[in-house]
C-alpha cells in the first residue's frame, strides 16, 4: 500500500513538472499599442506583456518614470513618425546619466542592461541629441 502511494505521488510530481516545462503559446507583440497613434508604448515584460502604459509627449520635455514604472520597463514600442520620432530613455531622473535612444517606428525588447533601469525619458525630433530635452517644443 505504501509503495502505491509513493508511486502515485511520483507520477503526480512528474506530471506537474512536465506542465511547467511545456512552453505557453507566444503572445503577439504589442497588439494593444495602436500603431497609427504617435505614442511611446512601454511594458513591464518583453513583447509588450505584463503591465503597460502609453505616453505621447510633450515633445522636448523630460518625463519622469515615477512610482510603479521607475526601473520596471522591459520592452518599448515607438509609434512616432520620423519627423518627431526619437525617444531617449535615461537611467537617472531628470534625463540625466546613461541613456539609450530608440528610433521612430521601432519595437525593442531590452537586453539584460538596460532592462528595468530607466527612470526618465524624452521624445524629440529625429535630429535631437543629448541633452536634447528642453530644446524643442511641440508645434
Amino acid at each position: 500500500m505504501k509503495r502505491r502511494i509513493v508511486s502515485g505521488l511520483a507520477a503526480i510530481l512528474v506530471a506537474v513538472g512536465l506542465s511547467f516545462a511545456i512552453a505557453s503559446p507566444a503572445h503577439a507583440s504589442f497588439t494593444w499599442c495602436l500603431a497609427f497613434s504617435s505614442q511611446i508604448c512601454m511594458a513591464e515584460h518583453h513583447d509588450g506583456n505584463g503591465a503597460r502604459v502609453t505616453d505621447n509627449g510633450p515633445i522636448g520635455a523630460c518625463q519622469p518614470l515615477g512610482g510603479f514604472w521607475n526601473d520596471r520597463i522591459s520592452s518599448i514600442k515607438n509609434t512616432f513618425s520620423n519627423s518627431a520620432g526619437k525617444v531617449m530613455f535615461w537611467f537617472d531622473a531628470n534625463c540625466d546619466g546613461i541613456h539609450y535612444t530608440f528610433n521612430a517606428g521601432t519595437t525593442n525588447n531590452l537586453p539584460w542592461l538596460p532592462n528595468d533601469e530607466f527612470s526618465s525619458f524624452c521624445v524629440g525630433p529625429d535630429d535631437f541629441a543629448p541633452p536634447g530635452c528642453g530644446q524643442y517644443t511641440r508645434d
